[in-house]
This record gives structure tokens, sequence and C-alpha cells, in this order.
């Protein structure tokens, strides 16, 4: 590799690992943030906004139990702001368009107590509001000061634009509230998990639950607080996961072995099911390079459960893991079917920490095509393979649930 080659390579190696944040590629400012921040600073001249919201809201953690809490709108003209926060349609846009769309937005906020969601004043009732609304929301913010045009970045939420505090916050219109939202919010005597559940069946997406749950409007009246963005995305998905859980391990299992593959934003994923009873694993591995050199010692890290779920949190793959589980498990019930699932999750050197909603939608997207459909597991591996870099060989020999189904035994090999 000559000297360019190999510069160029240790730069985009730095992107994965530091997201921008540590400057690790020699440069002061990341390339790519700089593109999208320079074409914003000469939009950023005002101490108000008014826009649509997507609807969107963050909650933020630092300072906890006294958080930063507040909308994000628009500081520049869009003919549909849903885009602006809306995962699901990002797939298909470049990771350069996914930053752009989300410095679009200003995060106003104001520092509130977790303990007022339940009384709260008139600004965080505007926030309230707008967290139930189902389509954008005109909504007028008086600012601080003007708003400083920079991007940070998170693994579990998607990128924030420039932020400033608000000096007064207004809702031009009435939200568009579904009324089962409208329901269980004002039903002061349902649990959270219920009212998640319910909400769920009745339609309303995870996305829209999360931004629920983080503002309070959920569960028994004395025991609804503000939760942090970036806990409740999680926490939606682990509720979820719980509740179809129950319902999959009751269904009959595959009897072949399927696999689905799909690849966006700087991952590739593949997917295989087993047919055994429930077993779940998401192995993550981190592609060091632009061009991969196999190694004898590549560790590949996971978490898994067996029949009986997680009782503990995964802390090695994180939040991404609770994101892969739950559209598994949402397929197997609407199937009415059973088995185990893995899932190889690849991270490529373009990566940026755009939040694990990219896992969440690489995994949807995937199974919402036919399986490849096998019936010996070393077809449905080699297949699996062909979504991936890494020799498979690596992800099998360090699969719990391979190493699982290798040294167990079933009823017919004793007769």
């Amino acid at each position: 590799m000559n000297s360019l080659a190999r510069e160029r390579s240790e730069k985009i190696v730095s992107c994965s690992r530091c997201g921008s944040r540590l400057g690790l590629c020699g440069e002061v400012v990341c390339p790519i943030i700089k593109r999208v921040e320079g074409s914003l600073g000469r939009k950023l001249e005002s101490k108000s906004l008014f826009g649509a919201s997507p609807p969107s809201v963050f909650i933020g953690s630092w300072n906890y139990p006294k958080v930063y809490a507040g909308p994000m709108v628009p500081h520049m003209m869009w003919e549909d702001t849903a885009l602006l926060d809306n995962p699901v349609q990002w797939l298909d846009e470049g990771i350069e368009d996914i930053i752009s769309h989300r410095l679009s937005l200003t995060r106003s906020h104001q520092q509130v107590d977790i303990h007022s969601a339940a009384n709260p004043d008139r600004s965080l009732s505007s926030v309230q509001e707008l967290a139930m609304s189902s389509l954008p929301v005109d909504t007028e913010v008086k600012l601080e000061r003007i708003p400083k045009g920079r991007l940070s970045f998170s693994r579990r939420t998607p990128p924030m634009g420039p932020t400033a505090t608000i000096k007064e916050l207004k809702l031009i219109e009435n939200p568009h509230i579904h009324p089962k939202i409208e329901y269980l919010t004002g039903d002061k005597d349902c649990f959270a998990q219920v009212a998640v559940s319910e909400l769920f069946n009745a339609g309303i997406s995870s996305y829209h639950l999360t931004r629920l749950l983080s503002v309070g409007l959920l569960g028994k009246e004395r025991n609804r607080r503000l939760v942090p963005t970036k806990w409740s995305i999680t926490a939606v998905d682990d509720v979820l996961g719980k509740q179809l859980h129950k319902q999959v391990t009751d269904h009959p299992i595959i009897n072949e072995y399927w696999v689905w593959g799909f690849q966006a934003v700087g991952n590739r994923m593949g997917i295989l099911f087993l047919p055994t009873p429930w077993m779940f694993e998401v192995l993550e591995y981190w592609i060091p390079g632009t061009i991969y050199r196999a190694h004898r010692n590549i560790r590949i890290p996971s978490d898994y459960e067996f029949i009986e779920g997680r009782k503990t949190y995964a802390k090695i793959i994180g939040g991404a893991y609770y994101a892969a589980r739950l559209p598994v498990l949402k397929l197997l019930n609407e199937w009415s079917r059973q088995a185990a699932a893995i899932i190889f999750l690849e991270v490529h050197p373009e990566w940026l920490p755009l939040g694990v909603w990219r896992v969440r939608e690489i995994c949807r997207r995937a199974l919402s095509t036919t399986p490849a459909r096998f019936e010996s597991l070393d077809e449905a591996i080699e297949e699996a393979s062909k979504h991936l870099t890494t020799p498979i060989k690596h992800w099998t020999r360090q699969s719990k649930i391979m190493q699982y189904n290798r040294t167990q035994r079933t009823l017919l090999q004793f007769i």
C-alpha cells in the first residue's frame, strides 16, 4: 500500500473509531461535518424560530435529575419536516444527507426537574403536547441567544444540531393526537408497560412511544418522570420485546433454516434463524480498515439470551441488542412461529454514530423480504456469509448459540 493510500485508510479507520469527536485523523474538524456545517452557519441569524416541528422532542441525561428538555424546530423552510425525525425513511439516504437533515433542526431546551412531568409548567406542557402529535406542529420558539451551528453525535440517538436555551415556547396550532394516545396518556392509573403495549398494538410506532415515555406521559401519575431520550429508546424496545417474547414462545418451531441480509449507512447485517426454541444473539464486529485482513484471533463480542429471555442489561452490545430483537420477535409473532435468531452485525469504516435506529431499521428492512430457506445448517451459514465481508468462521466459532447447539443433543439422537 503506497503512502497516500495508507494515509487515506488511516483517516477512514479513525472515523469509525472516534465518530469525529476525538480528531484521531489529524483534522481539526471532521471533513464530513465541515461540509454540512459550513452551509449551516449562514442560516442561523436569529434568536426566534418558527417552523413545523417533525414533531420531535429531546430530553438530555446530563445533570440528571435536573435535565435539559425541549422541542426540536427547523430553522429553515422544509416541504415536509416529518423526514427530519423519521428514521424509517433514512436507510436510502446517504450519511451526509442524514447529517444535513439533523442539522436543519435546532434543539431548544430548558432545565427542568424530572419529577415535574406530572405537574408541568406552561413550557413543559407544550413540549408534552408536541410529543403526543402524530403530525408536524407549527411551533414558535424565542431563544436566549442565536444558536451555534455545530453537530453532536451519540451511539443511541440521531445526531443533534445547534442548541440554545428557550426563552418562550408556543404551539401555533393544535397537535393532531391519536385517540388511543389521548386516552392512555390521560389514564393516570395505567402502568407504563401496559400503555406502551396497547399503543404499539394500536399501530403507534416505537419512535412515537419513545417520545411519550421520554416526556413523562405514560404510567401511574405518582410514577411519571421525564426520561432521558437515550434511555427511553431502549426501554421501549425492551418492554415491547418482552411482551412479544411471551407470545412467541407459545408458537410452533420452524422446520428449516432462514437467512436474510441487508446493508446501509456503513453497516452490513446477516440474519440467521435456526429451527430450535427461542434464542437470540447479536454479534458485532468493527472492520479495522478499508481492506479486511484475516487474522486468527479476531474477537467478535456478543450478547445473547436463551428460551427464558434476558434478566440483565445487554452491556456489551447495548441498545443495539434490543433494537434488533424487537423486529425479530415482531416477525415471528406475525408469522405465528418460533425460532432461534442470530444477528451478525458488521460495522464498516465509513460508519458514524448516527444512533441505534440504524440497527432496528436495517433489521426490519431485511426481514421485510423473502428469506432464503435451507434444509441444512451448513447451507444456511454459507448464505449468511454472502452478506458479510469478515469470514463466517470467525462469527460461528464465537457465537454462544452455535456453541450451545453443538453441545446439546436432541431426543432423536438418543434413539
